[in-house]
């Protein structure tokens, strides 16, 4: 059964941008203006005042710097930086769920070969290592309040080949 009933208004801006021979700029903004407009009698006492999983701001930066080198592959190095704002992950806003202001940073260096088939990136993920929770459901008659959180912060390797 549904809690009530919502207006949900925003809008989001994309950009790219090569800047110069070797640097390149990437950005999205999005600004949500959700709020429930009416909610169910029924569901009124385990309601809480914002809608879940929706963050009034969330944007990123993706730099990206690529040269060739003397064989002729191509060095790459890329930075994503991303800011999600606050959200509740359930119905009933319960704070031990709620996620605060995120600030991300993920980052890869690649080479390509000359060819252009073979490409060999090491990276990481969540570097700052920020720790947050991503869903989770309070179980109030067993007295339990359980959640899942993000992956903390990890490395790769990967190899791609194209034929």
């Amino acid at each position: 059964r549904n809690a009530g009933n919502a207006t949900i208004k925003g809008l989001e801006l994309q950009a790219q941008s090569r800047l110069g021979e070797h640097f390149s700029l990437s950005g999205n903004l999005g600004y949500m203006d959700a709020y429930y407009t009416s909610i169910n009698t029924a569901a009124a006492s385990f309601t809480g005042h914002e809608l879940p999983k929706t963050p009034r701001l969330k944007l990123s930066i993706s730099p990206d710097a690529h040269t060739t080198i003397a064989d002729g592959s191509t060095l790459r190095l890329a930075v994503d930086y991303s800011h999600t704002s606050h959200m509740f992950n359930d119905v009933q806003n319960t704070p031990l769920l709620s996620r605060p202001d995120v600030d991300m940073v993920n980052a890869s260096a690649s080479i390509t070969g000359a060819s252009g088939r073979l490409t060999f990136t090491l990276g990481g993920t969540n570097l700052t290592d920020k720790r947050y929770i991503t869903t989770g459901q309070p179980q109030i008659a067993g007295g339990v309040i359980f959640g899942t959180y993000n992956p903390p912060r990890e490395w790769y390797a990967t190899l791609g080949l194209k034929y």
